[in-house]
């Protein structure tokens, strides 16, 4: 008779017996849920600003890049910027866009000071035409080159062109020698090695964009080609420029050969893909780790809670009270522990983007301007992952409790 009073009690009114079960729970237990809130809540708010971070980084990046693709003549890149992502003739380009479209040859590199790899720096390697003076405006230190080759030591080697930002930082001057290679390979006495090439620094240039002083290097087309494995006589180019108003007529043909004007995301892609790649997979890791100890410190809390509410369970078990009743309370609880977890942590990670904004906290990495940046999809992506976390953990400590006996629990208690 007791038994069918307290199951009429505590399931008579359906869903409101869990929700009672819950409110309970929270009650007894606020301290170690406000600790459980204050933990998840914490790895919200640094994944939030990894993620702010990131997101800002790329906004500073494409700010610095827009200029290349609008043309405006602050750097080295004329008003319209075609592309087909591979290697083409560089005499079916100009059929389609006229003599007056310059070739350039635009592949990632690496370049190190002589024999010294452990000073090495990443960016995009640009192979000139010779025609193509605009970067000589640019130069502060040496000259643009005038030929495909200059010598060192009696030995020819490639001419280029650094930023100067760039030089500064890696401690090279005009007239020392550097090693580029864009990662392709070659076959040299039946073996397969790396592209290396040996270049002489002729010149230093600055365009006042930071993105692209640090890492674009200039030389000739010729040499460009061997670098990604074309024969250096072979006319062929992956990028050509227009100038000035001959880009709109270049436009006009770009559509019917089945070329396109190279937008900015595509063009930020191309110069940063691999980079923003790179820092993706190291915070993704990093999150992963985050999230994974999260999770087991939020399990264990939650399993010695539910042991210590051992007695509790027996007792509504003895009473009759379904243990889905049980398990949706602490279900519950779990939800509101990540809801609130997520909740603390967006609002203090969007508080220190906020402060960000308004006080310059971040000086640069490497010369770029970084800022913080925030996404309500990033904002999104966390709740429901702090949700999920707090969820996972109810289920483990729930685990558990199903095992327990509800007899020995009712004799332990």
């Amino acid at each position: 008779m007791g038994g069918n009073v307290g199951r009429a009690a505590l399931e008579g009114e359906g869903v409101s017996a869990w929700r009672l079960l819950a409110r309970a729970e929270w009650t007894q237990h606020r301290g170690r849920y406000g600790a459980l809130v204050v933990v998840l809540g914490s790895g919200v708010a640094g994944l939030f600003l990894v993620l702010a971070l990131l997101s800002g980084l790329e906004a500073a990046v494409a700010d610095e890049l827009s200029a290349t693709v609008a043309g405006d003549g602050r750097i080295a890149r004329a008003s319209t910027d075609f592309a087909r992502g591979e290697m083409v003739p560089i005499a079916s380009a100009q059929a389609a866009f006229g003599d007056a479209a310059r070739p350039r040859l635009e592949a990632q590199v690496l370049w190190t000071r002589g024999e010294d790899h452990r000073n090495w720096s990443a960016g995009l390697a640009v192979g000139l035409d010779r025609l193509d003076r605009r970067l000589a405006s640019r130069i502060v230190e040496g000259a643009l080159f005038e030929s495909d080759w200059t010598q060192v030591d009696g030995i020819d080697v490639a001419p280029v062109v650094l930023g100067q930002s760039a030089a500064r930082d890696r401690g090279v001057a005009v007239g020392d020698v550097v090693n580029l290679t864009a990662g392709r390979t070659e076959t040299v006495g039946g073996e397969l090695r790396p592209i290396v090439r040996p270049a002489r620094v002729v010149g230093l240039y600055s365009t006042g964009l930071p993105v692209v002083d640090l890492y674009a290097v200039f030389l000739p087309i010729e040499r460009a080609r061997t670098l990604v494995g074309e024969h250096p006589g072979r006319p062929v180019a992956n990028v050509f420029v227009v100038d000035g108003e001959g880009g709109e007529r270049a436009l006009a043909a770009a559509g019917a050969t089945g070329w396109s004007a190279r937008s900015l995301p595509e063009f930020e892609a191309y110069y940063l893909g691999p980079l923003f790649g790179s820092l993706r997979a190291v915070a993704l890791l990093l999150a992963t780790i985050a999230v994974a100890a999260i999770l087991a410190w939020s399990a264990h809390a939650l399993t010695m809670l539910v042991l210590q509410d051992a007695h509790k369970i027996a007792t509504l078990a003895a009473v009759g009270v379904s243990f889905a009743t049980v398990r949706n309370a602490y279900l519950a609880a779990g939800a509101a522990v990540g809801v609130s977890g997520a909740a603390v942590g967006i609002l203090a990670g969007g508080l220190v983007v906020l402060l960000a904004s308004v006080v310059p906290v971040l000086p640069g990495l490497g010369g770029l301007p970084l800022r913080l940046q925030a996404a309500w999809t990033d904002a999104l992506l966390l709740a429901a992952l702090s949700v999920s976390v707090a969820l996972a953990a109810a289920r483990i400590a729930l685990s558990y409790a199903r095992r327990q006996d509800p007899l020995d629990a009712l004799r332990a208690g």
